[in-house]
């Protein structure tokens, strides 16, 4: 695929995706490494980290570490649940999690939320959220990898319709703050293509 970014920007990314390119292809650093996994129930993650480098792993936090991880929660409402609640309060009443006990994640102070699209007041029967965050460098956060030396951008899309149910996705690029032009570039497309959640 061609990478739709700028000539200099383009150069330096490309598309991973599965071995048999079945699934939606992210968009990295160029000559990196890639993992994939895709559950039973069509949630998927895909890892893209430097070569020579361990494949970025849940709750282990590498000083200089570099990733940019792309998820989504497919069918599983629980999932979806907990990856947006502590961006959309009313998600819980949407997905059938209110007054259930279930506990929703808190975001840490310091972590930086915009809205792209939508609102956290968002109750209506179709929902389409596109929210951004940054975990700035030491801040373990939404982001992952993040609580490093390097910041993680990140993006959420929460799509729900009643009746339905919901879905959602999340992208985070940790690249040192001297290639923030490449997370840009590699959110912009992930949130353009709306990844996984369909259009």
């Amino acid at each position: 695929m061609a990478v739709k970014a700028s000539g200099a920007l383009a150069s330096q990314l490309a598309y991973y995706s599965n071995d048999t390119r079945s699934l939606d292809p992210v968009l990295a650093p160029r000559g990196w490494e890639c993992r994939v996994g895709i559950g039973a129930d069509g949630s998927t993650e895909v890892a893209v980290y430097p070569p020579g480098t361990a494949a970025p792993s849940q709750g282990v936090v590498t000083a200089n570490a570099e990733a940019v991880l792309a998820s989504s929660t497919s069918a599983c409402q629980g999932c979806t649940y907990t990856a947006v609640c502590m961006f959309v309060p009313a998600a819980g009443q949407q997905l059938g999690f209110a007054g259930t006990g279930i506990g929703c994640p808190t975001r840490p102070p310091g972590e930086q939320v915009d809205w792209i699209r939508g609102s956290p007041n968002d109750s209506g029967p179709i929902v389409d959220d596109e929210i951004g965050f940054l975990d700035p460098p030491g801040l373990k956060g939404t982001g992952f990898p993040s609580g490093g030396n390097n910041p993680a951008n990140g993006v959420v899309l929460y799509r729900f319709t009643s009746g339905t149910g919901g879905t959602s996705a999340i992208e985070t690029c940790t690249l040192p703050t001297s290639d923030h032009s490449l997370c840009t570039a590699v959110l912009n497309d992930f949130a353009g293509r709306s990844w996984q959640v369909g259009p």
